[in-house]
């Protein structure tokens, strides 16, 4: 746990100016990929907590997305 930490410390720190969507989508294979995981995602929470979006979508190699388009 602590090297996927501190591999997306290094990735965040490293993102160019403007380049944090390029970086959360490293990190989340990264994340994917160590776990043996099909897909990742990262959701942001309305203020009130009652909805959740998908802003970000990680697949591994042949997996579908399931964001809307």
């Amino acid at each position: 746990m602590q090297r996927i930490v501190s591999g997306a410390t290094a990735v965040l720190l490293d993102a160019p100016g403007g380049g944090l969507g390029t970086a959360i989508d490293t990190i989340l294979r990264q994340i994917g990929t160590h776990l043996n995981a099909d897909r990742g995602y990262l959701f942001l929470l309305s203020h009130d907590g009652s909805q959740a979006s998908s802003i970000h979508e990680w697949c591994a190699h042949g997996v579908g997305s399931q964001k809307e388009k």
